[in-house]
């Protein structure tokens, strides 16, 4: 809902919601801080799976990625660090 993405994009978190039930699972909401974090503008970011975010970056450690496709698969909440890149390539 509209409400939800204007909560989350205004939440002084940094915050990225994905839609697993569309196909490829694209972020539908951001926070300003998610895109001060990365560099990237909501407008960037909105329809796109997160993945793009961890190219160059290190794998989570196996235990994560267990955790968060089984929450996936699940519908289940997923809190976790995966490690993504900036804009900027940092």
């Amino acid at each position: 809902s509209t409400l939800f993405k204007s909560d989350v994009h205004s939440s002084a978190m940094s915050i990225a919601v994905a839609d697993p039930e569309l196909p490829g699972a694209p972020l539908v909401a951001v926070s300003k801080q998610f895109e001060e974090l990365t560099g990237y503008q909501q407008s960037e970011l909105l329809g796109y799976n997160c993945r793009f975010l961890s190219q160059g970056a290190e794998m989570a450690n196996a235990r994560t990625m267990f955790d968060l496709r089984g929450a996936f698969k699940t519908g289940t909440p997923f809190t976790g660090v995966l490690e993504g890149r900036r804009k900027s390539g940092e």
